[in-house]
């Protein structure tokens, strides 16, 4: 009887051992999934089909240094929002960067792994990086005729605002090409962020849910009859100001640029603004328009895309006016070096609708 119930013993302590290990087990694994979904977003919370949790990637723009980071901000980054895993082990505050067994986990930027049990098993965030951090968006930009910009491409601005990776927003900003598409390759973030397109006075703004590994769209039509071949805003069909052939140049060592506009609309264009639009991080201080001064700042100075409005300019039909944009600087405001505007394309906008395009030689 003694023996009998020894051995009904033993076989009740394995069973129990057995019951316990597998608990360690699955609890172990329902701790490194929540972690993986604290890191990269758990897919299935949504609201209204459009998915709305990304995790700390979604908030900072890049996989957390640590699993510390999950739970306090890494570096008073302004748009960490956590914290992101909640602590299961009551009385242990770092519970949840060890297994059931008390064994550190194993953290390897896209890996979580637990060695607790003797028999090592790893839960899988990403299988790279680059699918949660370096996603693409593409698009078009037409007007309310479905005409595409053309000419007047370059004086269309796309944007997209997202986490850096550092704990700050960036903004990254191209133009369509002259059908109207426009894209931002492999530098996209998981989450959901908004796209800007702006044109003159016409702004819109989307929001798009950027998934892991993939490739977001995003079409704009702005309102209105703006790039129809007669009659659109950008001048195309012929009223208006037009550039002035072989006019564009540089002189005072390449800092200054100036350009010829002639008005062969037929009767007398009003202009009230100017905006000139071009690829390098550049800054001017002046502008002149038939040797009126129209602008003039350097704190801070005028940039790409910078609408400067002024007193109304008449330039009366047949008339050709130069356009001077003076001291092209490196930075915005304060000291800097000196910029040209050499090799530079130019699209300048008027308050009119006339709209020219031209190289600085």
């Amino acid at each position: 009887m003694v023996l009998i119930m020894g051995i009904l013993s033993s076989v009740a302590v394995q069973k129990w051992s057995g019951a316990v290990e597998q608990s360690r087990f699955d609890a172990t694994r329902r701790e490194m999934r929540d972690l993986a979904d604290a890191m990269a977003g758990n897919p299935e919370l949504t609201a209204h089909g459009v998915r709305t949790d990304f995790g700390y990637v979604g908030d900072v723009g890049a996989l957390p240094p640590n699993l510390d980071a999950l739970v306090s901000n890494p570096g008073d980054y302004a748009t960490w929002d956590g914290p992101y895993i909640q602590n299961n082990f009551a009385g242990h505050p770092t519970g949840f960067k060890g297994d059931a067994w008390g064994v550190a986990y194993a953290y390897g930027g896209t890996t979580i792994t637990s060695n607790g049990s003797g028999s090592p098993f790893t839960e899988t965030v990403t299988s790279a990086a680059e699918r949660l951090t370096s996603n693409s968006l593409l698009g078009s930009v037409t007007d309310g005729l479905n005409n595409s910009p053309g000419d007047s491409a370059f004086s269309v601005r796309i944007s997209i605002t997202f986490p850096d990776g550092a704990g700050s927003n960036t903004t990254a900003t191209t133009h369509p090409n002259t059908g109207g598409s426009y894209g931002f390759s492999g530098i996209v973030p998981i989450g959901n962020h908004a796209v800007t397109t702006i044109y003159q006075a016409d702004t819109l703004v989307r929001y798009v849910s950027v998934l892991p590994n993939s490739t977001a769209y995003v079409n704009f039509r702005l309102p209105g009859d703006l790039w129809s071949p007669a009659g659109g805003r950008d001048g195309r069909g012929g009223s208006g100001l037009t550039y002035a052939p072989v006019s564009a140049t540089d002189y005072n060592a390449g800092k200054d640029m100036s350009f010829d506009v002639t008005n062969n609309s037929g009767s007398t264009v009003s202009i009230t603004s100017i905006r000139a639009s071009y690829a390098s991080a550049i800054y001017y201080e002046q502008i002149l328009i038939g040797g009126t001064s129209v602008f003039n700042s350097t704190s801070p100075r005028g940039a790409s895309g910078d609408t400067e409005s002024f007193a109304a300019i008449d330039i009366h039909d047949g008339a050709t006016v130069t356009i001077r944009f003076n001291q092209f600087k490196l930075c915005s405001s304060g000291g800097c070096g000196d910029a040209g505007g050499s090799n530079e394309s130019f699209f300048v906008d008027f308050s009119d609708g006339s709209s020219v395009h031209f190289t600085v030689p």
